[in-house]
């Protein structure tokens, strides 16, 4: 009978070289997981894996939500919830959750009293869809520029997983700038989420919001292998991020192919639209983009912004052709140099929306 090469038990014993690869990755593990353990990993093909999920969380022990949920002092029925917000599968009652989970849980229950059962939810439910944008992000990153040089070399899996272990390593940075992060954040949302005076109520804000859309996106992505596709739209997101932070602004998504992003001046907003479009058609890759910019009222909900003008503002980056940046009449009025259009009919748009053609300054001289 052929031996199965997923069996570790079909490898026979390890090379005395192997053992002591292991061994040395083991120590650097801190004996989060054992040689053997290690060696079972290896010879079924998951060393990398498994190397980085036991850095990551180091012990190996598990506990129930039930025990957990005790600890922190809230029913069960919440922590299942909470557990289900941040992302998490919910783990019945087996014990599958990991002890420093209870700090989720404990964080859940602070909230209560200030925001509410299904405030603390929806917070839960911003911060595990972020948590989890910067891990697949960090894993990502270290595939394209970590783990293909690695492979393009020939790397073998145990010193692969070395690079995983260091990579780790280099991942307990990402904590405290986390923190420092959200309260630079914290701050700069201010004026954008309570600067507006006035009879506005509170879950609402006066602000620009744009969208720049990248033409022929499908036609790109037949076009281009992934490798090059992957670098276009990094190169997009990287315009976007540098217009809007000249701009004093904020990315408040990517969407593929497009970026919203919102501007607490109509101005601003424009700019950032006319340096995204502009750096896009200077891209010998790509067909153009092309954007649509509204200011006014817009809800504000859970990082994201809501509203009819949001969708104005969709609307007109559709219809605009490319190159061009359409804008509503408050936008227009604001930008010395844009073009009356007159009133424009839009898809899902009741009423008529007055709209300018935005242009680039003339420079004196």
């Amino acid at each position: 009978m052929p031996e199965d090469p997923a069996d570790p038990s079909s490898h026979g014993p390890l090379d005395a070289g192997v053992r002591t690869r292991l061994a040395a990755l083991s120590a650097r593990l801190g004996g989060a997981a054992t040689v053997d353990e290690l060696a079972d990993a290896l010879a079924a093909g998951s060393l990398g894996n498994v190397v980085s999920e036991r850095a990551v969380l180091a012990g190996r022990g598990h506990v129930t939500l039930a025990s957990l949920a005790e600890q922190a002092g809230i029913e069960l029925a919440l922590a299942r919830r909470l557990r289900r917000a941040v992302g998490l599968p919910d783990p019945g009652d087996e014990p599958r959750c990991h002890p420093s989970e209870l700090v989720v849980l404990q964080a859940g229950a602070a909230g209560l009293a200030l925001l509410g059962e299904d405030g603390v939810v929806r917070l839960s439910r911003v911060l595990g869809s972020a948590m989890a944008s910067v891990a697949e992000a960090a894993h990502s990153t270290f595939a394209t520029e970590t783990a293909a040089p690695l492979d393009a070399a020939g790397t073998d899996d145990i010193d692969f997983a070395v690079a995983v272990a260091g990579a780790v390593d280099a991942l307990e940075a990402i904590p405290p700038l986390l923190d420092v992060l959200l309260r630079l954040h914290f701050v700069a949302a201010i004026p954008r989420i309570h600067g507006t005076a006035g009879d506005v109520p509170r879950h609402s804000t006066v602000l620009a919001v744009g969208f720049v859309d990248l033409v022929g996106s499908t036609e790109l992505a037949e076009r281009l292998a992934a490798p090059e596709l992957a670098g276009v739209l990094g190169d997009f997101e990287r315009a976007a991020d540098d217009a809007v932070a000249a701009h004093g602004g904020r990315i408040v998504k990517y969407l593929g192919d497009a970026v919203m992003f919102v501007a607490t001046e109509p101005a601003a907003a424009a700019g950032i639209a006319l340096d995204v479009v502009a750096s896009a058609g200077a891209d010998p890759r790509l067909l153009g983009a092309r954007a649509g910019v509204a200011h006014g009222e817009i809800q504000h909900r859970s990082g994201d912004y809501v509203g009819p003008l949001v969708n104005v503002a969709a609307r007109l980056a559709g219809d605009a052709a490319p190159g061009e940046v359409l804008a509503t009449a408050e936008v227009g009025a604001a930008v010395p140099a844009a073009q009356p259009l007159g009133p424009r009919r839009l898809r899902g748009v009741a009423a008529p929306v007055a709209t300018w053609r935005i242009t680039p300054a003339r420079r004196a001289g």
